[in-house]
Parts: structure tokens; C-alpha cells; sequence
């Protein structure tokens, strides 16, 4: 049985058209909603399933995917079943490739600074070590010297490098730790305490680290995904200890976790199946 048909007008998700905006196309709204659906939702979905999903009439969705199908963003698998083309993550996938990091990663970056006054850093992999590409001085008196934009460090030192080896650890963990061991500050014992902390790092999703680079100096680190999923970059906030490791970090984490999931989302993270 048909299902109760909703008004043509009424957009989807709760969202509401202006009284009286003609600019608002609707079936582009119930078009783009399907689109959504059929991305989230692998391999396929029913006209059923999609009709109840998006609260529009069999007859409606029909034609809907229809229209997609001969656009090329959508095709049938089976008896009244529908997928997304590669049409899309094509097109998603020239879109990434004309973003930039650290263009996308600067409001956010400027946005902890202001909000706590410490520097925040962004870094990213360059073969097998952590290059800082962008730093974001804090307003605080404090200054970290030690690190620069295009400073290199090792993988096993520092908020953002270990947030950064946490999630790349089988390809990279082997040359990491060799690396480890012919530097004078060694903050692991041994192969088992690091790999615990970048199991603990995937857990939790930061990487919070004290006196490994400077003295004195703690950093929480996040690590920042791509349209696959892919692990491209971290953003750290460094300080003196005393103002990191106190009863304001859990809301300093809360506030990276934020900006490294919202620079992710500008590179079209979760619009694509995982990937590495």
C-alpha cells in the first residue's frame, strides 16, 4: 500500500524554505536527500526502504531515481534496488584534489588559539617523519623556539607525530621505533610500552604528551581524515605543563577533537567509504 502521500512542498530533515522563495527547488532537496541515503547505505537500498527513509510516496521516489539514474549518480542492481555510481566519488575525488590543508585547517587552528591562547600546530607525513606545515602562535608570554613551521620530528616524540604513527602504526611502526633509538630523549622503554600508547591513541582519538620535545611543554594531539578515511594530518595544542595538564584539558581536548573533525569534514571526510 501506497504510503500517505507529504506535501510536494515540504522540505526534508526538518529544514525550512523562506515563505515565499521561489529559489528553492524541492525535488532537488528530495533528489539530493536520496543521493545522501544511497551513499550512507551500502551496497544497496530498495525503492521501499527509500521511500520509508525519506517519508515520500513510492510513485515520488520512483521518479526521483529515475531522473538520477539518467543523470548517471544512480543504477539499478536488482529488482526494484539502486546503488550510487562511481559517478559520485569521482566527482568527490577532483573536488579533494583541489583543496588545500592548510587552507581549510587555518580557521580552525585560529579558533583553539583564541580560545585557550596556546600554539597550535599543524603537521602532516613526509617520508616517515612528522613536517609541522603551519603554526598558529598562542597570546600567551610562554613561547615554544624548539619548533617551526617546517621543522622535522620524529614520529615517537610529540602530540601530533604519535597521533599521526597511532594511525599508520603497520606501515610505519618498524622505522619509527629504529628511529626511536638513536635519539637522546627516549620517552618509550620499550617496543610494547609505545605500541600501548598508540592503541590508547586510536581509543581515546588524541594523543596527550609531556616534556618528550621541549621541557616543560605538554601538547594534546588529534589526527585530521580525508575524503577516505585516510589519516593526513594532525593538529596539536602545545603550552607550558601547567596550563595543559590541568582541569581545564578535558575541555581543550573537547575543542580539538571539534576543529580536527571539522577540517576533516571540509576534506570530505564520511562522504566516501573507508579506505586506506
Amino acid at each position: 500500500m501506497e504510503r500517505a502521500a507529504v506535501d510536494p512542498a515540504a522540505p526534508l530533515d526538518g529544514r525550512t524554505t523562506p515563505a515565499g522563495d521561489k529559489n528553492i527547488v524541492n525535488s532537488v532537496l528530495k533528489a539530493a536527500k536520496l543521493v545522501e541515503l544511497l551513499s550512507a547505505h551500502q551496497p544497496d537500498m530498495s525503492l521501499a526502504e527509500l521511500a520509508s527513509a525519506t517519508e515520500m510516496t513510492k510513485s515520488t521516489t520512483r521518479r526521483l531515481l529515475a531522473t538520477l539514474e539518467e543523470a548517471g549518480w544512480v543504477t539499478r542492481v536488482g529488482d526494484g534496488r539502486y546503488k550510487m555510481t562511481i559517478r559520485l566519488f569521482e566527482i568527490a575525488a577532483g573536488i579533494a584534489d583541489g583543496i588545500d590543508l592548510r587552507t581549510e585547517a587555518l580557521p580552525a587552528m585560529r579558533r583553539l588559539r583564541d580560545a585557550f591562547g596556546e600554539t597550535v600546530y599543524l603537521y602532516v607525513l613526509d617520508q616517515g617523519r612528522a613536517v609541522c606545515l603551519e603554526r598558529i602562535e598562542g597570546t600567551r608570554p610562554f613561547r615554544i623556539v624548539s619548533l617551526r613551521a617546517g621543522s622535522v620530528t620524529p614520529l615517537t616524540i610529540g602530540a601530533a607525530p604519535t597521533a599521526l604513527l597511532a594511525f599508520h602504526e603497520p606501515e610505519l611502526l618498524d622505522r619509527a621505533w629504529r628511529e626511536a633509538q638513536t635519539l637522546e630523549r627516549r620517552p618509550f622503554d620499550s617496543l610494547g610500552q609505545l605500541t600501548a600508547l598508540l592503541a590508547r591513541i586510536r581509543v581515546e582519538g588524541y594523543s596527550f604528551t609531556v616534556d618528550d620535545v621541549t621541557a616543560g611543554v605538554a601538547a594534546i594531539g588529534a589526527p585530521i581524515h580525508d575524503l577516505y578515511g585516510n589519516t593526513v594530518a594532525a593538529l596539536s595544542v602545545a603550552g607550558q605543563r601547567e596550563h595543559l595538564d590541568s582541569d581545564q584539558k578535558p575541555a581543550m581536548v573537547a575543542a580539538l577533537l571539534e576543529a580536527t573533525g571539522e577540517v576533516s569534514r571540509r576534506l570530505g571526510h564520511n562522504s566516501a567509504p573507508h579506505r586506506r
